[in-house]
């Protein structure tokens, strides 16, 4: 015959009561025979699964506040690099506007000037644009020009003229307006190039074969009733050409 074990039933132990001590007799295996009642092990695992959820809820939570912060700080680094690219350009817009406002102040000098003696010469024009008074207040220029509209019979009388001829003499056979690295020659060989007499040749782009060549302007009988020179261009050694 198969002998059976009976089950001693456990009483777990209730509210205020004082729950039966273990005797040195308890075995393992009799204490693993004891199960928890059908509601607390619902509610341990409930419990768990709420911590899992609460857990993940706050991670997603802490991962989306991140993001939130780190494009917002990126949207404010943006901000700020356009406010101060923006800051910038209007700096230099001002500084440029205010250049450009003195030298068109000191430029009003060279009409006065000219509207006081429109006979002036070449030398006494340089003297004045490099003067101290003059040459600090050129901040946004390099060489100021005077074009004078010469008729077709005073064309002669410009080519000849003897401060015109000593300049072109100077800068083509000579190393007066030559500055380090540059030498007048070079960057007036338009003027230089010209064969023939010694004279400061009124010149114009010309197209010939196709291509755009600098040559001494046609004569008289063109049609032409007038010629735009740039007679006077001082510090000549900046732009001879």
């Amino acid at each position: 015959m198969r002998t059976e074990t009976p089950v001693v039933p456990v009483a777990w132990p209730q509210e205020g009561v004082d729950s039966e001590p273990m005797d040195a007799g308890t075995t393992v295996d009799k204490m693993r025979k004891r199960k928890l009642p059908c509601i607390s092990r619902y509610l341990v695992v409930q419990r768990v699964n709420h911590f899992t959820k609460i857990a993940l809820m706050v991670a997603v939570a802490t991962l989306f506040l991140a993001l939130l912060k780190f494009e917002l700080s990126l949207r404010a680094e943006q901000s700020h690099a356009l406010e101060a690219l923006e800051n910038t350009g209007k700096t230099v817009a001002k500084s440029l506007k205010l250049q450009m406002e003195a030298d068109m102040s000191t430029l009003d000098g060279v009409a006065n000037l000219w509207a006081l003696n429109s006979r002036i010469s070449r030398m006494d024009y340089r003297r004045f644009i490099t003067s101290p008074y003059f040459k600090d207040r050129l901040l946004s220029m390099n060489t100021v020009m005077l074009v004078h509209r010469i008729k077709p019979w005073q064309r002669d009388s410009y080519e000849t003229d003897p401060e015109s001829v000593v300049v072109r003499t100077d800068c083509c056979n000579g190393t007066k307006y030559d500055i380090p690295g540059s030498t007048c020659r070079a960057k007036a060989k338009n003027q230089c190039n010209i064969p023939g007499a010694n004279r400061f040749f009124i010149t114009e782009f010309v197209t010939v074969d196709g291509k755009t060549q600098v040559l001494p302007a046609t004569a008289d009988a063109s049609g032409r009733n007038e010629y735009l020179v740039i007679m006077y261009q001082e510090p000549y050694e900046l732009n001879p050409g």
